[in-house]
Order: structure tokens, then C-alpha cells, then sequence
């Protein structure tokens, strides 16, 4: 019902400003009925004129994993330490797919990319016998949002910067991950 929930209510704050700075109308407590060609309607029966419509939203379980006999938490896949299903030890998951048993984290994309290693060895030492090894996710991770015209806001621990310097980290870090994807043998 409210966009925003997953930082801090004064970060939430800062972006619903930057929002609103940009003259952008941000609403909330209603769902989307229908994308037509030059408006969205609204569930409350507003029709607003569109003519861009982009879609974005949250993690959402996989409707396949409802399908099996796996153990899930509100459709994700129950998985303990080493990321291997508590109901089928041959099924791994990370990412949003998942939920963590001894360690319960938001869906976000960090997670998924510091459980890769950890998901890679554990296939490959469930396949010659080796030992397994846990994932250990961080308890709170670094939020970049780009607030446009280079600038951006950083959350982390409760602590909210924003500016250009949150923008030029930020593009360095993107530029940073997107060029592991340049040269893929």
C-alpha cells in the first residue's frame, strides 16, 4: 500500500521529496487494473492519461516453486545455510527465489550476487563429495538510487547521504559490475 517501506522512514522521506521535486505524482494504497495504449486505469476507478507506462516492482515468489512439494515461506523456497532446500537436499536456490531459514534478508540483488560463490561451490562439492560451505549474508547493505541530473542517495545502517558524490559512486559501481559482463567466454 505505500511505496518505499524497504529503508529507513527518513530516507523514505527524502526520496518522496526528490520525487515530488521532480513534479512527479507519486501514488499509493491503489492497484493497477489495466495498462491501455494511452492510460493506466487504477482499481478505484481513475483512468490516467500515459503516454509512457513503465512497470517496476518487487520481488515476487516464482509461481513454478508453489507447483512442488518444496518447503516454501510465502512462495520462496525454504533453504538452510548452504542454500540447499530443507524438503530436497539435490535442489539449491539463491537470490530472490529464496528464503534464508537461519538468516531472513529483504529480496534484494546484492544477495543473490554474494551467494553466487558460495552456490557454486556448494554444486561442485555436492558433486565430488567435498565439504559444503554456509552463505552468510551481511546484515544491511549499501542503497544506491539515482535521484537523476547526477545526483543520488545513499542508505546504509540509518545513515542517508545524497548528492553528486553518491551519483559518481554509484555510476562507478554500476560501470563496475556491468563490465564483468563484457568479455564472457
Amino acid at each position: 500500500d505505500q511505496a518505499l517501506t524497504a529503508v529507513p522512514a527518513a530516507t523514505r522521506a527524502r526520496l518522496v521529496k526528490a520525487i515530488r521535486a521532480e513534479g512527479l505524482t507519486l501514488i499509493e494504497g491503489v492497484g493497477v487494473s489495466e495498462i491501455l495504449p494511452d492510460a493506466v486505469a487504477l482499481e478505484d476507478g481513475r483512468t490516467l492519461p500515459s503516454n509512457l507506462t513503465i512497470g517496476a516492482g518487487g520481488a515476487r515468489p516464482h509461481p513454478w516453486v508453489a507447483d512442488q512439494d518444496w518447503e516454501a515461506e510465502d512462495g520462496y523456497l525454504t533453504v538452510t545455510p548452504d542454500l540447499r532446500s530443507i524438503s530436497d537436499p539435490t535442489i539449491f536456490g539463491a537470490g530472490d527465489c529464496i528464503h534464508l531459514t537461519h538468516a531472513p534478508r529483504p529480496k534484494a540483488g546484492v544477495y543473490a550476487v554474494r551467494a553466487a560463490p558460495i552456490l557454486t561451490h556448494n554444486l561442485k562439492a555436492t558433486l565430488t563429495g567435498a565439504p559444503l560451505k554456509p552463505f552468510d549474508p551481511q546484515s544491511d547493505y549499501l542503497k544506491l538510487i539515482s535521484l537523476g541530473a547526477k545526483s543520488a542517495l545513499a542508505e546504509k545502517w540509518g545513515l542517508t547521504l545524497s548528492g553528486p558524490l553518491m551519483w559518481r559512486w554509484k555510476d562507478r559501481i554500476d560501470r563496475t559490475f556491468m563490465a564483468q559482463f563484457k568479455d564472457l567466454s
